[in-house]
């Protein structure tokens, strides 16, 4: 029996199809390092926001069509789940790890995960994990051994520098979020503020907030008025 543990609603709108990457060739080296039978896993990342958790749900969904046993924990709302895995690896061909930076510098959680690389490895499993950043730029992981074991996993970092591809994202937000938010507000602070999908993101929830508690809709015509409101 397939074990798919997705603690998320809506997943089915992740797709490998309407990921997108600067990199047009990004999916296909995914799936043909994950079909290689000589590598344990992945480490997968990029800034908020750019489509790690994207990455990896769609990656759920492609496996689980082929009748794969597979199990996404994210670690940023479910970190007691890592028990689930130790449990059932047995029954398990991947398993996807969001948001790994949010157990380091925790002994009991780093052990946990230390545990989990090494049953996958002697089991012959595959995981793929995620983070904000590259491994290097982490100075709070406590133990050593950690390190070593996501340092050697084939590492990638999401490609997103065209400007297209950062308002298509944006825009997207705006409709998975149901934001009553124009998209052409997107235009506007990619024209006049910070490009940054970070810095895009928390301007576009704060306009969220603001269109909730004001009742009204960002538009063109009110964008910079609220703006200045809320610096």
């Amino acid at each position: 029996m397939r074990q798919l543990f997705i603690p998320y609603k809506n997943t089915l709108h992740y797709s490998l199809s309407n990921f997108i990457s600067d990199d047009q060739d990004f999916v296909s080296k995914i799936l043909k390092t994950l079909d290689s039978s000589n590598f344990v896993g992945i480490h997968i990342y990029s800034e908020d926001a750019i489509g790690k958790t994207h990455i990896l749900n769609a990656l759920c969904n492609h496996f689980s069509d082929m009748k794969k046993n597979i199990s996404y924990i994210p670690l940023k709302q479910y970190k007691e789940l890592i028990n689930y895995v130790e449990d059932n690896l047995s029954h398990l061909d991947f398993v996807f790890i969001d948001d790994i930076e949010c157990i380091f510098s925790k002994k009991e959680w780093e052990l946990s995960l230390i545990k989990i690389f090494n049953l996958v490895k002697d089991n012959n499993k595959k995981i793929i994990f995620s983070s904000n950043n590259i491994l290097k730029d982490y100075d709070n992981i406590f133990f050593d051994d950690l390190k070593s074991r996501i340092s050697s996993l084939h590492t990638f970092e999401i490609p997103i520098k065209n400007e297209k591809n950062k308002i298509f994202i944006l825009k997207k937000y705006i409709e998975r979020n149901h934001f009553n938010i124009s998209d052409k507000i997107v235009d506007y602070l990619m024209r006049y503020h910070d490009r940054s999908i970070r810095y895009s993101i928390k301007i576009l929830n704060d306009l969220n907030d603001f269109s909730l508690s004001n009742k009204t809709r960002i538009n063109l015509k009110n964008i910079s008025k609220i703006l200045e409101s809320l610096a």
